[in-house]
């Protein structure tokens, strides 16, 4: 999958829109949004894009609106999507998971603070696994996975 981001194509009424165009398996489609594209992450089934209002969109990988725009409690870090699972890092280092195919969340707004604090480690990498379990590694070498039952990393 190709995904493509242009901001600012355009100003309608005081609106700077931004065009989002995905090319899968040669059918391409795009569709235009309200907000500057920060951030855009793509799987198989769907395409996710974070915006600078703080507003997630998800689209399937064939350009249809798959969920109502999620708004983030702070802007975008990372986003990752794989499978049907849409994962976002915020800059307030809060991480949720979200399975788009049932359209439920798989872990909520679930603060960093506790592995982050009192270090100056960071996140070096952040991968959702096939199940949609997130796994962290730190800049410290060492690594979490997130388990949504426990609610604990």
């Amino acid at each position: 999958m190709y995904i493509e981001v242009e901001n600012e194509i355009t100003t309608v009424g005081g609106v700077k829109l931004s065009r989002l165009k995905c090319n899968r398996e040669g059918k391409e489609w795009e569709t235009v949004l309200t907000s500057r594209i920060l951030s855009a992450a793509g799987s198989c089934e769907v395409v996710s894009v974070a915006c600078e209002k703080r507003t997630l969109s998800v689209f399937s990988a064939c350009g249809r609106r798959l969920l109502p725009p999620i708004v983030l409690h702070s802007p975008i870090s990372t986003l990752h999507c794989t499978g049907f699972y849409m994962m976002a890092l915020t800059t307030a280092a809060t991480l949720s998971v979200w399975n788009v195919r049932k359209q439920s969340v798989v872990v909520k707004d679930e603060s960093l603070q506790t592995i982050l604090a009192g270090s100056e480690t960071t996140v070096s990498q952040i991968l959702l696994t096939q199940h949609g379990i997130p796994v962290m590694n730190m800049s410290d070498g060492r690594a979490y996975c997130f388990n949504p039952s426990l609610s604990s990393w």
